[in-house]
């Protein structure tokens, strides 16, 4: 073996001055940083155990697990698969990070056919950006989501097939249904061109077409699933609205929460901004107009559309980022190579310390994440028993079935005196029966007392701690 020729490649891929070399040194320490919060204690989040219980639900044929027909079903459908192998979480967990290393390698990509090193600091905007590094191995839609929509764009820009790029907008869609609005705005980007020219016209409905039966095949036999299973086409997406509008109290939020998550968090967005202002109004970056448009109309459609929704949630507001990434990494560029003295690789660092310590990551104490894990795995060798369950993270440590009675205790009540002689254990996390409708402390706390008062007649409580302020029980019900 060639030692020097080994050391040769190694500078080659490592050479800070060329795009691939920084990309490749930025990579690495991105890939590293996720390393190493993957060793991190952390409680599974709701959503994730919701996708894996759903996966467990497609492996065993409903034996255990939990369906939410208002879910997106990719996730369950790649999730599956570790139930299958016996490691449900941690093959959810490797899934999530690839998905997210590969983000940051297809927005490099992208980004190096607008202008050299775009792509580069559009992987480190993204990379570095909040919510995103949080979610690094968090099961949900949210990197998931980015994953696919990058590689809808790659397959348009980069490689020119429309077909595929219509398939993977439709996967898209079918992990996280707003970014059913990449179809539409995918086709608006086409319209680009100088309306003049009929030679650009059949190039235009060229790629209309195939883009869109590669959308439509993939999206309309969900809809026809949608028929058979629930006799409706659209229900799943109707049930889903109508969840996200229960208990909007909780979630409303004051003005301005978006721009606070998109650019005080993230301060490297705020070049997003400065891009938009060069491109259409001081002529800049003209020879890539089309995408920087494509970009920006991405940008308003899905902020527009987060911002009238009264249910508001930071992590929503990470279907942006794809498009605020590359844009921001296209004016960083610009200035990267125009600067010739120090401020700016400064203020550059600067920006990227200030998003990386604005992050809020998943991470508790290592007892109290343990402690969760007990209560949560206490049913693992019930398999396939019934528990009336006040959150549906059960499902991902144990092979379990679920009642769910989640969010009130109003609710928990109502469903176990339905449920009880249907079901085996019944299992209770006061922290996720927290919903209380303002003005009603009183009636909630009456709710709970008549619970707990109930659960300790009448059956046998087999697990009983409290975790910081949180109260765990298990019972087995008693026949």
């Amino acid at each position: 073996m060639d030692v020097s020729l080994i050391s040769k490649k190694i500078k080659t891929y490592f050479n800070l001055a060329t795009p691939r070399g920084l990309f490749s040194a930025t990579f690495f320490i991105l890939i590293l940083a996720r390393l190493v919060y993957v060793l991190f204690p952390a409680k599974i989040a709701w959503d994730a155990s919701v996708y894996i219980g759903m996966g467990k639900y497609l492996a065993t044929l409903g034996s255990v697990g939990l369906w939410e027909f208002f879910r997106p079903p990719i996730l369950p459908i790649l999730f599956s698969f570790g139930e299958i192998i016996h490691f449900p979480i941690a093959w959810a967990q490797i899934l999530t990070f690839l998905a997210g290393a590969g983000s940051l390698y297809l927005i490099y990509k992208i980004g190096e056919r607008i202008r050299p090193f775009a792509g580069v600091f559009g992987s480190i905007a993204l990379g570095v950006s909040t919510l995103f590094l949080s979610f690094s191995t968090v099961p949900m839609t949210e990197v998931f989501g980015v994953f696919f929509s990058l590689l809808a764009l790659y397959l348009l820009s980069v490689k020119e097939y429309y077909f595929a790029a219509g398939l993977t907008a439709a996967l898209c869609f079918l992990t996280r249904f707003p970014y059913g609005l990449l179809a539409p705005i995918i086709c608006l980007g086409f319209l680009y061109f100088n309306w003049q020219d009929k030679t650009l016209w059949k190039i235009f409905f060229k790629k209309f077409v195939y883009f869109s039966a590669g959308f439509l095949i993939i999206s309309l036999l969900y809809l026809a699933s949608n028929y058979i299973f629930y006799g409706d086409f659209f229900s799943p997406l109707v049930a889903g609205v109508e969840v996200i509008s229960g208990s909007i109290w909780i979630y409303a939020r004051h003005l301005g929460f978006y721009e606070n998550v998109l650019f005080l968090k993230n301060p490297l967005f705020i070049f997003s901004l400065i891009t938009l202002y060069m491109t259409f109004f001081r002529g800049f970056f003209k020879e890539k107009k089309y995408m920087i448009f494509l970009l920006s109309i991405w940008f308003l459609i899905f902020f527009a559309y987060f911002f009238h929704e009264v249910h508001k949630e930071a992590r929503y507001i990470v279907t942006i980022f794809p498009a605020i990434s590359l844009l921001a990494g296209i004016s960083i560029s610009y200035f990267y190579e125009k600067s010739k003295g120090y401020f700016f690789p400064v203020l550059l660092s600067t920006f990227i310390v200030i998003t990386f310590f604005s992050t809020t990551f998943f991470v508790l104490p290592r007892h109290i994440s343990q402690s969760f894990r007990s209560f949560y795995s206490e049913l693992k060798k019930e398999q396939g028993k019934t528990v009336i369950t006040s959150s549906p993270m059960v499902t991902a440590y144990s092979p379990v079935k679920i009642i769910p009675a989640y969010d009130r205790w109003e609710f928990f009540k109502n469903l176990y005196e339905q449920n009880r002689s249907k079901a085996d254990f019944l299992l209770i996390d006061s922290c996720e029966l927290h919903v209380c409708v303002p003005g009603s402390e009183e009636l909630c706390d009456g709710y709970k007392k008549a619970v707990l008062d109930e659960v300790y007649v009448r059956e046998n409580v087999i697990y009983d701690k409290t975790v910081g302020a949180c109260h765990h029980i298990i019972a087995e019900i008693k026949k």
